[in-house]
């Protein structure tokens, strides 16, 4: 059965913008698609936590969101890129302050980030 993707009413500017990058994983989505447009499977490779299911998802509500795009590319085998829009890319400093204040936490509260797979620019 599919998902309902109608998003509940915001009370306020905060409530709104949580419910398009709220979540375990957009915010990292978001945070690694700075470095430029990016297939599933590096994406995946990315966040190895995230099922291939809970990736689709993420990418469709930021997708419908306007906040990344995707294009496809008519080749054999296919391709599929995923790259921020001009809005998802407003995202950036935000996120990037985001980054900042939690790893100020993380320090404090003596929590060691999780290593970022070989390969992959850091969580930052």
């Amino acid at each position: 059965m599919a998902k309902n993707l109608t998003p509940v009413a915001a009370q306020c500017a905060v409530d709104y913008a949580f419910q398009r990058i709220g979540g375990k994983y957009k915010g990292r989505l978001i945070a690694y698609l700075r470095y430029g447009a990016t297939r599933y499977g590096q994406l995946r490779r990315h966040l190895p936590d995230i099922t291939p299911k809970m990736l689709t998802q993420a990418l469709r509500e930021l997708e419908a969101d306007q906040l990344v795009s995707r294009q496809v590319y008519l080749e054999v085998p296919p391709r599929v890129e995923y790259a921020l829009t001009p809005t998802g890319e407003e995202l950036l400093p935000f996120i990037e302050l985001l980054n900042q204040w939690g790893a100020r936490q993380m320090a404090q509260q003596g929590i060691a980030p999780v290593a970022e797979p070989p390969g992959s620019p850091a969580c930052r």
